[in-house]
């Protein structure tokens, strides 16, 4: 078992021994007797009541990953109630509680952005079959849903001769009470997964 089993084998654990009742009304969310329902960037996911495991059940269902259960985990496991979100956005080093020693994602995300750079038009194909609300400004930008009462935003600039091309995400300022910093950056490379497997897609078909 490597390092990240272990990791996800521990959160899955720790679940376990959440009041699941109280989960599923402080969020909200769908439940039978063996199942706690919900949505993750758009995709439906349920966790297993007895085990906790983990499961996208979109038309391929397969077992979540690493990162997204560990998204999940952290966004369900907490004593308060949901915060009401500002509408203020700010990058994710910019938020509250955060050292302002910590990574920005434009430097994070370079390599994406420079994919992004090459090939525009099927980014901003993507983005519009995901099904993400338009974004402005950007050169391709959304809002996209990280949970079904969760916002964040994508942003890609196209790069000219003095600025390279970037990708930056806008998070709520009231973030830090739903979700911990490490969780933003698991989140951001899912999304990034997701819209790189739908531009594959897209390129494969051209």
């Amino acid at each position: 078992m490597d390092n990240y089993a272990r990791a996800l084998a521990y959160a899955q654990t720790l679940f376990l021994k959440w009041d699941q009742e109280a989960i599923v009304v402080r969020c909200g969310l769908r439940a039978d007797s063996n199942h706690i329902y919900l949505n993750f960037l758009s995709e439906p996911f349920r966790i297993e009541r007895a085990s906790g495991a983990v499961e996208c059940v979109c038309s391929a269902p397969r077992p979540a990953s690493f990162t997204e259960a560990l998204s999940i985990y952290d966004y369900l496991c907490r004593t308060q109630p949901l915060p009401l979100l500002s509408g203020r956005l700010c990058p994710a080093n910019a938020l509250k509680h955060v050292a302002q020693s910590s990574p920005n994602d434009v430097s994070f995300h370079r390599r994406a952005a420079e994919r992004y750079q090459r090939n525009l038009p099927a980014l901003k194909e993507a983005l519009r079959q995901i099904g993400v609300a338009p974004f402005s400004p950007g050169d391709a930008a959304c809002v996209f849903p990280v949970f079904d009462s969760f916002n964040a935003v994508f942003q890609f600039w196209e790069g000219d001769e003095e600025f390279p091309p970037s990708v930056r995400f806008l998070w709520d300022e009231a973030t830090p009470d739903c979700l911990k910093y490490e969780t933003l950056y698991y989140i951001m490379g899912c999304f990034l997964d997701r819209l790189d497997g739908r531009i594959c897609e897209i390129e494969k078909k051209r």
